[in-house]
């Protein structure tokens, strides 16, 4: 076949099935097909000592999985959605595997928050943009920074979709979605979460959002590396807003869908473009290469332009136009990078 055999590569949920975004693996296989190549997915688990896999082939006229002994692939496309696989010597092993072999491998993994943090500060570009971000490692340092602020947010270094995020308000109101739980003194609050918190967590000071029509309201940015353009360009721009008071856009929290065309400016525009070059330059500097990701950003009451995060693998977007850009970028980028021809 004249055309890239596509490896993507994901994490086992159990020991008969594989976990991850199936609907995004079965639309690269059929748009794959379209061009005249296949895809396989497979867990990094059942890569053999022989560097043959054991993989899963989606039949489009059938509708189903099967499993088959695959070669290896001429791309891998990493798609493992569980941060403490990525951690395991076995898929150290794997990546060693594709390396020895010289296949290309995107994206190398995820990202830690506060590590997100510190590489995107090096960027003078980058830095205006992020909101002050300390790690909390002692009861000393969350105290002054909360004082500092008086109302500050605090996230998890390793999850993502909003999840685990908390706010502690000028109140000492620690609230999470529709929790709220109130202290008498910051060393109350310590002795119920410090432990949680500690080392696992990062703070950063609350961002006062820009309201539109009674909502604040997020960017969700999705970029993709063009081989022909030698730059990162943006695939799609997708707006997420809540009500003021909710603690994030995400739908899983109550946030829904806007136009980007009821809120874009030619300033917006500009911004982001930029903003997806230069991230995708610092990630793939610093970290291998990035094919794609997504980033979170707002606009604060002042104007200011705010990043929030930077997404290594991203999820699928609600928006149908923005997907199937996506999934059309994607398979361009494994013809591209493998050199076959289109």
């Amino acid at each position: 076949m004249n055309a890239p055999l596509v490896g993507i590569m994901t994490s086992k949920k159990n020991e008969y099935s594989l976990a991850g975004n199936l609907n995004l693996f079965i639309s690269i296989q059929k748009e794959l097909l379209l061009r005249g190549a296949r895809s396989f997915v497979f867990s990094f688990e059942d890569v053999k000592d022989d560097a043959r896999i054991l993989g899963y082939i989606f039949s489009v006229d059938k509708q189903e999985w099967h499993r088959k002994m695959m070669p290896l692939p001429d791309i891998v496309y990493n798609r493992i959605p569980f941060r403490h696989s990525e951690q395991t010597t076995q898929f150290q092993k794997c990546v060693q595997v594709f390396k020895d072999h010289h296949i290309p491998m995107f994206n190398p993994g995820f990202i830690d928050k506060y590590d997100l943090f510190l590489l995107l500060s090096s960027s003078k570009k980058l830095k205006k943009y992020l909101p002050e971000t300390i790690l909390i490692d002692s009861v000393d340092t969350l105290e002054k920074f909360y004082l500092d602020h008086n109302d500050i947010y605090i996230k998890p270094r390793m999850l993502s979709k909003g999840k685990n995020i908390y706010r502690l308000n000028r109140d000492l109101i620690l609230e999470l979605h529709n929790q709220k739980i109130t202290f008498s003194n910051f060393n109350d609050f310590w002795s119920e979460f410090g432990e949680m918190f500690c080392g696992g967590f990062i703070a950063q000071p609350t961002i006062q959002p820009t309201i539109v029509e009674g909502n604040r309201f997020d960017f969700r940015i999705l970029s993709h590396w063009s081989e022909v353009e030698k730059n990162y360009k943006v695939t799609g721009i997708g707006i997420r807003a809540t009500n003021e008071f909710n603690l994030t856009t995400h739908l899983i929290n109550g946030g829904f869908i806007m136009p980007y065309e009821k809120i874009q400016e030619p300033k917006h525009d500009r911004f982001i473009s930029a903003l997806v070059k230069e991230v995708g330059r610092i990630l793939s500097k610093q970290l291998g290469f990035w094919g794609e990701f997504s980033i979170d950003a707002g606009v604060d009451t002042e104007g200011n332009y705010v990043i929030y995060e930077v997404n290594s693998k991203p999820m699928s977007f609600d928006e149908e136009e923005i997907e199937r850009k996506r999934i059309i970028y994607l398979c361009d980028l494994f013809f591209q990078l493998t050199g076959w021809e289109d």
